[in-house]
């Protein structure tokens, strides 16, 4: 479980999860995509309780479900 991460994507191109990750971003975690970041955890819903956001003119494209009970900007 995530309690406080920064994804910080500097390259071009960022896929997390392939399609076959489980993703738990827990109260008080962040995940800041500062680039492009994909999230793809295929048929596993995205569980998050923190910050999901893009910053610093990052893109963060979700192409899964998610149980939010936190943030995504």
């Amino acid at each position: 479980m995530n309690e406080s991460i920064a994804v910080a994507v500097a390259f071009l191109s960022g896929i997390l999860g392939g399609g076959q990750m489980t993703l738990v971003n827990g109260a008080g975690g962040i995940i800041d995509a500062t680039g492009l970041l994909i999230l793809n955890t295929g048929s596993n819903a995205i569980s998050n309780a923190g910050l999901l956001e893009a910053t610093a003119g990052g893109t963060l494209i979700i192409e899964s479900t998610i149980n939010n009970s936190g943030t995504a900007l």
